[in-house]
Order: structure tokens, then sequence, then C-alpha cells
């Protein structure tokens, strides 16, 4: 009892003087459909079919210091400006803190996107929606019609998945050679204790 008391104190006390950093959380004003549309520069709907981290970060990433995530749609609509087939849209990774949004592949979404430095991001303040059932012509009736159909895709690049970058590839190579090792010790540790 008295060991673990000293534990606690121990760790209280370490916690004290440990260096405080703040905290953020990602803070959105709420928006309907229509004015997310109004604020867009791109609006569409399209189907993810790739995925690509970026670590570091690409120059003038909304939050500073923050990995990214761009997405491959292959765009069924547009609502608003000139979209490319597939469209790539880029946020910050899907953390919380910095208002990132994550989208699986072959999920269907109305996509809000805003330009700046010549890429396209978008957040979880966009406003984009997953459309699903029922719900997906309710939403898409709040917006305008479309303005134009998808482009034509572009040679080699229909179904074709994004690439991932070497660094990641070699982190997570290392990561499950890791975890390997580390299981068949301990197998290997607790079936020479029977």
């Amino acid at each position: 009892m008295a060991v673990r008391l000293l534990l606690a104190a121990i760790v209280a006390g370490m916690l004290s003087i440990a260096p405080m950093t703040s905290a953020f959380a990602c803070s959105c004003m709420a928006l309907t459909t229509r004015e997310a549309f109004e604020m867009a520069d791109l609006a569409f709907t399209g189907t993810v079919v790739g995925e690509d981290v970026a670590v570091p970060p690409q120059p003038a990433p909304p939050v500073p210091g923050v990995a990214q995530v761009s997405y491959a749609f292959d765009v069924d609509a547009v609502y608003k400006g000139d979209v490319s087939q597939p469209q790539v849209v880029t946020s910050n990774f899907p953390d919380g803190a910095s208002c990132g949004i994550g989208f699986a592949a072959e999920e269907r979404w109305l996509i809000f996107v805003d330009l700046s430095d010549g890429a396209s991001w978008t957040s979880s303040c966009s406003a984009n929606v997953l459309l699903t059932g029922n719900d997906a012509e309710a939403v898409l009736a709040e917006l305008p019609p479309p303005v134009d159909s998808p482009p034509p895709v572009e040679a080699g690049t229909e179904g074709a998945p994004l690439d991932l970058p070497m660094p990641l590839l070699v982190g997570l190579a290392a990561i499950v050679l890791v975890a390997g090792v580390s299981a068949w010790a301990f197998r290997r540790e607790t079936s020479s204790v029977r």
C-alpha cells in the first residue's frame, strides 16, 4: 500500500513539473449546405478513389506544421467552379484540433473546396456531406442544379490510387517489423517459462 502511495506521489510530482503545452480544438461556424456552397470556390459530388498522406506538410497549409492528406475523387456532378477528373482535395490530417477531415474509399460526398495558393483545401468546417441513402437527395435539393457534367477522366488515372510517399511506407514497414519481432520474443519467452 505504501509503495502505491509513493508511486502516485512521484507521478503527481513529475506531472506538476512537466512543461505545459497549449491544447487546441477545432472550432467551426455552423453552416447550412447553401451557406457552404456560397462560400466555396468549388462544389462537386464524387466518390473517393485514392488517398495520400503528405509528411512534411505541403506549402501554405491552413494549420502550419500539421500533416496533410490528399484525397482523389471521381467526380459525378459539378455544382460550382472548374473541377478536374479526378479532383484532388487536401485537408489537414483528421486529428480534431487541426479541423482536418477524413474520407474513406468508395464513399460518395458533396465536397466544398477553398482554393488557396494553387491547392484545393477542405476541412471539417467546410460542411462537406457524406451522401448516403435518402438523405442524399434532400441535401442536393438545397443546391442549384449542377452547372456542368464531370470532365473526362485523364488518361491513365481512372481508378488509380495515389502513390504513398516512400518515408511513410518505410515507417509502416518498421512498425510492422518491430511488432512482429516483439510478438515472437514474447511468445518464445512465455513458452520457455512453461
